[in-house]
């Protein structure tokens, strides 16, 4: 409480007294705990436990040896092992740490190291995770250092890559396993990619000759090879008048029965062609003339006109003589 007292040095005055409280910033207290308990500790700076408002506290997680320090919950959050909380209400905040995650690991198994290689070449390989397989997520692979893609499988997986995509020559394959929180090493090896260039087959037309006057049933013939060796020939194809390509018998001595009697009379093309699985040979052609025989329409009326005629004749005959 205060006053005040006035004096002129004969007589002095007193004001009434006046009273006031003063009041002091509110307090809160921060709780903080460690799971699992005796995983780590926490520093807190400054130091203490409660605070008045609006105090700025560190806290920093401080693991123990075989730990590390995972995340906060609670009234914090966060994966940085040092925050700063600003007091003002009461805090609970635990601070969680985990064993050591141990990364995966890979190999792979095929092809071998300085392999050639040619075609599509089926890469294969293990993944394994000393914190148990059920960690791993995924094996990706990647060719030159080029984008990472995902293989089949994880504890045994595979990818196909078609070598065909690229140039004769070394190259690298890598690839690396995931178990949701490290990558494993990378394995690498090279290859020597060596795919021959293919060769398309050539065909042509023995029989008919080109200009032949054919009809009824024929038999078209021809002969089909390929450089790259006739045992890479698949099948030989034959079309009438650029219609549906249909398949010969044979394929190095081919042969196609043709009913040239589905046809109408005149011109009419023949086309063939082989394939080796790979590509198509040029398309031999030759051209025919259909000329089978038309059937005659009308010719059992005519004879039964004849018969007709026969008839009334002799019954004209047989009136006149019973005449006589």
């Amino acid at each position: 409480s205060w006053y005040v007292i006035v004096s002129d040095g004969i007589k002095s005055t007193k004001s009434p007294t006046w009273t006031f409280t003063t009041k002091a910033k509110p307090q809160y207290t921060l709780t903080v705990s460690v799971n699992p308990e005796g995983a780590g500790n926490i520093s807190m700076n400054p130091a203490g436990g409660v605070y008045e408002e609006s105090t700025i506290v560190t806290l920093t997680a401080i693991a123990n040896e075989g730990y590390v320090f995972a995340y906060w919950s609670g009234d914090a959050s966060g994966t940085n092992p040092t925050i700063q909380i600003i007091m003002n209400s009461n805090k609970n905040i635990i601070a969680n740490f985990q064993l050591p995650n141990t990364p995966p690991q890979i190999e792979i198994t095929e092809p071998e190291n300085g392999t050639v290689v040619s075609g599509v070449l089926m890469i294969q390989g293990k993944a394994w995770d000393m914190d148990g397989n059920d960690t791993l997520q995924k094996v990706e692979i990647r060719i030159d250092g080029g984008e990472w893609k995902e293989a089949e499988g994880i504890t045994l997986w595979s990818y196909s890559w078609d070598t065909t995509k690229v140039a004769n020559g070394w190259h690298t394959i890598e690839a690396r396993a995931y178990d949701g929180i490290d990558y494993s090493n990378i394995a690498k090896i090279t290859v020597n990619v060596q795919n021959v260039e293919n060769n398309p087959p050539e065909i042509e037309i023995t029989e008919p000759m080109n200009g032949s006057v054919v009809k009824g049933s024929i038999v078209v013939k021809g002969k089909a090879w390929d450089k790259d060796g006739n045992e890479s020939l698949v099948k030989v194809e034959i079309r009438i008048d650029g219609g549906e390509w249909k398949e010969a018998t044979g394929t190095i001595n081919w042969a196609y029965t043709l009913d040239t009697t589905k046809l109408s009379n005149g011109w009419h093309t023949i086309e063939i062609r082989a394939y080796d699985g790979i590509d198509y040979s040029n398309i031999a052609t030759t051209k025919i003339n259909v000329q089978n025989e038309k059937e005659e329409k009308g010719m059992p009326w005519l004879i039964i006109g004849v018969v007709i005629a026969i008839i009334a004749i002799v019954a004209i005959a047989v009136l006149y003589l019973r005449k006589k």
